[in-house]
């Protein structure tokens, strides 16, 4: 795996605010970011609604979406734009082993765990999700 230069202006991980296991997902993602390369946006904000305006209005909530300033990707092809934003090693690798997952594969997997995220949400301890949900603010993207 080569060492990746960071991006340059952050990207806005765009995620459902009515979902406590996205949330304590998102804000793992951006602890583990590297610093400034990140921000956080809920779906359902202006921001959102605006960049996500091209996206299905069903099929919003359906996934995450990446937008870096000149592409949004959604769903498993989000781990694509991540990749280079992550300072964790141990999350490099997880996604450049994701990025090197057939798409097929990749995508399957995300919709079944996006499918069951209501489930797998009682497999994060609530002072998890609750820690998550008070460290947002610190991610946020500023309003525009």
């Amino acid at each position: 795996m080569t060492r990746q230069e960071p991006p340059e202006a952050p990207a806005i991980l765009f995620y459902d605010r009515e979902c406590r296991f996205c949330i304590w997902g998102v804000v793992g993602i951006a602890h583990r970011a590297r610093p400034g390369s990140l921000r956080l946006a809920p779906i359902q904000g202006d921001r959102g609604q605006r960049v996500l305006a091209g996206v299905e209005p069903g099929r919003r909530l359906e996934s995450w979406h990446l937008w870096d300033g000149t592409r949004l990707r959604s769903g498993a092809d989000v781990v694509d734009g991540l990749a280079p934003r992550v300072a964790t090693w141990w999350l490099r690798v997880l996604a450049e082993a994701a990025r090197w997952t057939p798409r097929p594969v990749a995508s399957a997997v995300y919709r079944q765990v996006a499918a069951r995220r209501v489930l797998l949400s009682r497999l994060v301890p609530q002072a998890a999700k609750r820690c998550a949900a008070d460290g947002l603010a610190r991610y946020e993207a500023p309003p525009r």
